[in-house]
């Protein structure tokens, strides 16, 4: 709670409910009279959850209520590492860890995203990286045996190094390893690689995101 305590605002995600019938139960009670709250339908595991953003001073009396008023429907709290498999399941990236200034929206797979119609520092950067297909694809490898992938382990194919993972973990979804990287335009539609796995190389399919079926409940 100590970061939650120092920053103002204050976020909290919240996880795992049905928040219609969890709403209905905290509009019977009182979180604070005074206080005021954004709460945002936005996330970063792919659950039907929802953002809450309050004033530090009014942190510790709304996380009370919500697991003293969710806690017939289930609610408990959770933590980074659960909030982290999550996101990777869902193919999510992370900044900072996934990708960093060399990557582009295209390598991310959100050139969608980018609009060319006006002007913008790296405009004329981007639209060649677009034009000269100079970009990677983000890919999702799932495990075919049971085991657990970590940040830096590498992915060949044919003997041939093609990715470094960004992001491991294990999923208790699929009871196997996941992990999320790049690989070069010419290795996208691979469908199975070799992981080296500390000392061996074990099978895992390699896919688009999201890793798991259908995907974010939203």
């Amino acid at each position: 709670m100590t970061r939650i305590l120092k920053d103002d605002p204050s976020t909290l995600g919240k996880f795992f409910c049905d928040f219609l019938e969890y709403k209905e139960k905290l509009t019977e009670s009182e979180i604070s009279p005074e206080g005021k709250m954004f709460v945002a339908r936005t996330g970063y595991t792919g659950e039907d959850g929802f953002e809450i953003i309050v004033s530090h001073k009014d942190v510790i009396d709304i996380w009370r209520t919500l697991l003293k008023e969710g806690k017939d429907l289930g609610v408990k709290p959770c933590g980074l590492g659960a909030r982290d498999t999550l996101r990777m399941e869902m193919g999510y990236p992370l900044s900072g860890q996934d990708f960093h200034e060399d990557r582009t929206p295209f390598d991310l797979g959100y050139g969608w995203i980018v609009q060319f119609n006006h002007d913008f520092i790296g405009k004329e950067e981007l639209q060649r990286i677009k034009q000269e297909k100079q970009y990677d694809f983000w890919r999702g490898f799932i495990l075919l045996e049971r085991g657990i992938l970590r940040h830096g382990y590498e992915v060949y194919y044919d003997d041939e190094k093609i990715s470094v993972l960004t992001s491991g973990s294990f999923s208790p979804i699929l009871g196997t390893g996941i992990g999320l990287g790049f690989v070069p335009r010419k290795y996208k539609n691979l469908e199975e690689v070799k992981i080296k796995v500390r000392s061996r190389f074990m099978s895992a399919k390699m896919q688009r995101p999201p890793l798991v079926t259908p995907g974010s409940s939203k």
